[in-house]
């Protein structure tokens, strides 16, 4: 799990965040985290930094640099973080199956909070395989923000994918 949605390193209540699993007859094959985070007038990217250097301390001090304008213009307000998708092999082959788990966590998301955007990172070897399209994020920022000092499971090639609601 990474430190954004693990239970271990955030004070987690029933309304700020769940997880959602897909099962097959009695398997967990599938696995993914929501987090609401009301942000009310913190910039997007302020907040970003504040986290993520707690979330992924470096040596080096700072964690994140720039952060995509598009973002820091248009991200805001009660933003609800999507991430640690994981399904498995034998399901993910099936892209019709990883889809609808998506969006019944879109569903369960738009029933349980008023939210102004739905948000994940995705890799761009993902996103040239068309995660975005399939997942259902209709708002993309390749290169959304640099990593100072990445941590082995993030890096610079990641694309903001976000749903906004109307």
């Amino acid at each position: 799990l990474t430190p954004k949605l693990s239970p271990v390193e955030n004070d987690f209540t029933e309304q700020s965040a769940f997880w959602l699993l897909l099962k097959k007859e009695s398997d967990i094959v599938g696995g993914v985290g929501a987090r609401l985070d009301c942000l009310e007038n913190e910039p997007v990217d302020r907040y970003w930094r504040r986290t993520y250097a707690r979330q992924y301390p470096s040596p080096k001090g700072e964690t994140i640099g720039r952060v995509s304008k598009a973002l820091v213009e248009q991200v805001s307000g009660r933003l609800v973080y999507t991430g640690d998708l994981f399904v498995a092999p034998q399901v993910s082959r099936n892209i019709r199956i990883t889809r609808l788990f998506v969006l019944t966590l879109f569903s369960v998301i738009r029933t349980k909070w008023h939210f102004d955007w739905i948000y994940a990172f995705v890799r761009d070897r993902d996103l040239a395989r068309g995660a975005a399209y399939h997942y259902g994020f209709t708002y993309q920022v390749p290169w959304a923000l640099e990593w100072l000092d990445p941590p082995s499971n993030r890096g610079n090639n990641e694309c903001f994918v976000g749903v906004r609601r109307k």
